[in-house]
């Protein structure tokens, strides 16, 4: 019985034995292969096409790189150590970068490329895109150097025509052209065209300029010239450098801007106008109305027509939450049945035109999301639409002339277009 008892023991020995030779030589043996594991898990993009950024050309021309791009729950620790940073060093950069980068802004598909001296596994150079013309550049060396720079973009010139059938918006979607021109457009034509009036048939022409970098459109867009025909009416808006400043002026120099906006929304439609006696959805009654209602969805922005000061800023159960702006010893706004009011927005604060001051709601005595605008004058509610705005200052005398014939050749092409069918792609300026 001892005999059998003894050998058993020794069986367990001579196969624990085995096991620890067989793990030693597996770890020995098979080490680069985990390491080369390793190395594959790395996610790169191989379609990623090899960008030059504009510095030291000819010392990344002889590294060897590696084009990545942030994936989902990537972190800067992680894309750093995948790149064969160490930990100290990724330690001592986050150090470095506090007040030229934020680690924890790294948005999804962004790309970014290590740059390594050959047959060197941590990297020389890490770059990082943070948008299309924008990039961090790091040096690993002592000290670390971190700098940001920009590639060099090229603009390219495209004359446009469209007609509006339902909104601004799709207007320019339905001609393949990209919907942000939209806010452009009734920014500059904020003073001139009420945009929730919008009449079918309208139409406008413009110079745009597309921004490319490596060849490639970045999606920004910049208008040069306007031309809107709104109600048989013509509006002109172009662009010009004045004492380093760029301006936008009309056909004859006056300037676009006026004392105040033609509304306080972009984009919604009036469902009430100003009357002195109207059935009240709510009370179910005849009694004026004296401001104008426009439905937009809840939560659209609100603007200051005008610089001011906030008079009132709180809750009534007939306005809801509400805004007066007085805007100089005349005129004040109010702005009723806001969802909210704007962060920072208190009687007693000076706002600036165009500062949201609220969000569409329907508090208060309200049937639906809508801005109730009202309008004083000498302490009497007058209709918004019909008071006259005086525009700023025109452009300088001294320099009339030379805008005059900057923008002769640009209003001739804007209204010969307007002759040509509704264009489905853009048109090279030159072609004209």
């Amino acid at each position: 019985m001892n005999e059998q008892k003894n050998l058993i023991v020794l069986g367990v020995t001579i196969l624990f034995f085995a096991i620890i030779i067989a793990s030693d030589f597996l770890s020995e043996s098979n080490v680069e292969d985990v390491q080369q594991a390793a190395v594959s898990s790395v996610t790169e993009v191989p379609e990623i096409p090899y960008v030059r950024y504009p510095f030291e050309i000819k010392v990344l021309d002889s590294l060897d790189s590696k084009k990545l791009r942030v994936k989902k729950k990537d972190t800067f620790y992680s894309m750093l150590l995948e790149g064969g940073v160490p930990m100290s060093t990724i330690h001592e950069l986050v150090q470095s970068s506090k007040n030229i980068f934020d680690p924890r802004r790294i948005n999804l598909r962004k790309n970014y490329h290590f740059f390594y001296e050959k047959d060197q596994s941590e990297p020389r150079f890490f770059v990082f895109e943070e948008t299309v013309r924008d990039y961090l550049k790091v040096e690993f060396s002592n000290p670390i150097r971190i700098e940001k720079g920009r590639k060099e973009a090229v603009y390219k010139e495209f004359i446009v025509s469209a007609k509006i059938d339902h909104t601004l918006y799709t207007s320019l979607t339905d001609n393949q052209l990209d919907g942000s021109l939209a806010n452009q457009i009734a920014d500059l034509m904020a003073w001139q065209i009420d945009f929730h009036r919008m009449q079918k048939g309208d139409n406008y022409q413009l110079v745009v300029e597309q921004e490319l970098v490596d060849d490639k459109p970045t999606g920004e867009y910049s208008i040069k010239a306007l031309r809107f025909n709104h109600n048989s009416e013509l509006f002109y808006a172009f662009r010009f450098m004045e004492e380093g400043i760029t301006r936008y002026y009309d056909e004859e120099g006056n300037s676009l801007e006026k004392t105040f906006l033609k509304a306080p929304l972009k984009f919604s439609r009036v469902s009430s106008g100003f009357s002195k006696n109207r059935f009240h959805p709510v009370l179910k009654y005849n009694r004026p109305h004296l401001g104008i209602d426009y439905a937009a969805p809840r939560g659209t922005p609100v603007y200051a027509v005008a610089d001011g000061i906030i008079v009132q800023a709180g809750f009534g159960d007939t306005n809801g939450n509400f805004v007066r702006i007085r805007h100089n010893a005349v005129s004040e706004t109010g702005y009723l049945h806001f969802t909210r009011i704007a962060t920072g927005i208190k009687k007693g604060k000076r706002v600036r035109q165009g500062q949201v001051v609220g969000y569409v709601g329907e508090t208060g005595l309200a049937t639906g999301p809508h801005l109730c605008y009202r309008y004083w004058k000498n302490g009497h509610l007058v209709n918004p639409g019909t008071q006259y705005n005086p525009p700023a200052r025109p452009i300088d005398q001294n320099l009339k002339n030379k805008y005059l014939a900057h923008i002769k050749l640009m209003k001739a092409q804007l209204d010969k277009l307007e002759q040509k069918k509704v264009r489905n792609d853009l048109t090279d300026l030159t072609s004209l």
